[in-house]
């Protein structure tokens, strides 16, 4: 591949497409058969509601598949927005009856805090609100914002240059995670943390494109990619992870069209194995293990899970559920119906609190070092009675949608969502364009692709995004005009 502009639509999913009829068929069968062996206590309503979610959600990823490769956009943004619904607001449904005890019928979503059953109103907001969204997106990218001018980059480029500023990027993550020095600097996280995901995205397609010697392969790859995970592990988070796996499966389908179905199989089981024992890792970690190295904690975490599953087993006696945990942290539909039961009944609607903050956030710390943090999961949980009102520590992740609701109610969600379709489709114009490079295409994938996962809310996930936008194009253009200006583009490797 010899032209520099040139995108990933040129990868074929025949085998794919060819298959989405058989893929229909078995969807609607899984469907038929979750609503006939739904849990006793979900009511067939709300079964039905759920299956509408779970095919409102894959609807974007059918018809990116579907769609002929000139038509297609290079990253699949909506298509995971959607799977990311009908898995965390569609699917938790039929797992309700994992969250009810043995002495009290109703499902305990978060510590002390109950429901009688899923919302009904709750789940035709996911529906519509996702309906919503999905469409004015396609109006955003395809006529609101059609002209819109999109990211790029000086034409004149040096591979090496790209390289030694993919490589500083790359270790200047590896320092934000693994000294608390660097993590104190105000600001520096809004560039650094994304700044891994920027590198493994620039590394991973010139790999694919063979334009990564066997040197920088090897160390990348075999060395700091690891280490950047296990830094990931003794945090005590696994949703960065999650997040990780992800973006490289969706990396290798673009470039390759195909999917490592095992691996993507098997990675998230040992996630799942793992998570029930994330608590008590935390608890010897976070406080009286500050000062222990990053392998020791990784050990640590390997030690913890092994022992406990000996001791406890899949089956534990007593009654206790092993991943009752994951089930309760990937139910979000639990909390949103928790909100609009009691909302504005018990609780006041917040009319749009958490949204004064917005542009607060593009402000860097380092000019505004009085800047309010952003503290809305433990006002949140507070103020919805989903923890104790004198707790302070705890925070509780706000999907968009339930932050919509928590605001403005129906017409919130409704109208929410209408702009969030807009949102997207307007960094998509910017971020993932069919005529981007191949450089340009990497940074953009990078910074958009977290827009999908959105359980926190809305000002947190995106106060920072256009700074960190014009803070890479800053970067780039800087170092590959002025630091490295030996660059001849007429002898450059295509990147």
């Amino acid at each position: 591949m010899t032209d520099g502009r040139s995108n990933f639509n040129q990868f074929e999913l025949k085998n794919v497409r060819s298959s989405l009829i058989w893929i229909g068929f078995g969807g609607v069968f899984a469907s038929a058969l979750s609503v006939t062996l739904r849990p006793d206590t979900l009511e067939l309503s709300n079964a039905l509601l759920a299956i509408a979610i779970i095919w409102v959600g894959l609807l974007p990823g059918i018809v990116y598949l579907h769609q002929p490769d000139a038509a297609r956009w290079p990253f699949p943004l909506m298509p995971l927005t959607g799977l990311f619904y009908a898995l965390f607001f569609g699917m938790p449904a039929f797992f309700t009856d994992y969250l009810i005890g043995p002495h009290d019928q109703r499902i305990q979503f978060y510590g002390r805090a109950f429901l009688e059953s899923v919302s009904l109103e709750a789940q035709v907001l996911v529906s519509v609100g996702m309906a919503l969204m999905f469409l004015s997106w396609i109006a955003a990218r395809n006529i609101i914002f059609r002209s819109l001018l999109s990211f790029t980059l000086p034409e004149r480029r040096d591979h090496r240059a790209i390289l030694v500023l993919t490589w500083a990027l790359a270790i200047s993550n590896l320092a934000y995670w693994a000294l608390p020095e660097v993590r104190a600097l105000p600001s520096v996280g809004q560039f650094l943390q994304p700044a891994g995901f920027v590198a493994f995205a620039i590394f991973y397609l010139m790999d694919k494109r063979g334009e990564l010697s066997r040197l920088n392969r090897a160390i990348y790859f075999l060395l700091v990619l690891p280490l950047w995970i296990g830094l990931f592990f003794a945090t005590g988070f696994l949703t960065p992870i999650i997040l990780l796996i992800t973006f490289w499966l969706t990396l290798r389908f673009l470039t390759t069209a195909t999917l490592p179905w095992k691996l993507a199989f098997v990675i998230p089981l040992l996630l799942i194995f793992v998570y029930p024992h994330i608590v008590t890792y935390r608890a010897l970690y976070w406080t009286a293990g500050l000062d222990t190295p990053v392998y020791a904690k990784v050990v640590g975490l390997a030690k913890i899970v092994s022992q406990n599953s000996l001791e406890q087993g899949l089956n534990s006696q007593g009654g206790n559920r092993p991943f009752t945990g994951l089930v309760r942290r990937g139910s979000l539909i639990l909390p949103f119906s928790h909100v609009v039961n009691i909302t504005p009944e018990f609780v006041d609607y917040w009319d749009g609190a958490t949204y004064k903050t917005l542009f607060i956030g593009w402000i860097p710390r380092f000019i505004w070092r009085e800047k309010p943090q952003e503290r809305w999961g433990n006002e949140f949980g507070r103020r919805f009675l989903i923890i104790g009102s004198d707790t302070y520590t705890t925070s509780i992740n706000i999907p968009w949608i339930t932050e919509m609701y928590a605001n403005f109610g129906r017409t919130g969600v409704l109208l929410g969502m209408l702009l969030a379709g807009l949102f997207l489709g307007f960094f998509e114009r910017l971020l993932n364009s069919r005529q981007a490079g191949r450089l340009e295409q990497a940074i953009g994938f990078a910074v958009i692709f977290p827009l999908f996962f959105q359980e926190s809310n809305f000002t947190l996930m995106t106060g920072s995004l256009l700074p960190l936008a014009l803070c890479l194009w800053l970067y780039f253009t800087i170092g590959l005009r002025v630091l490295f200006p030996w660059g001849d583009k007429s002898r450059s490797k295509p990147t």
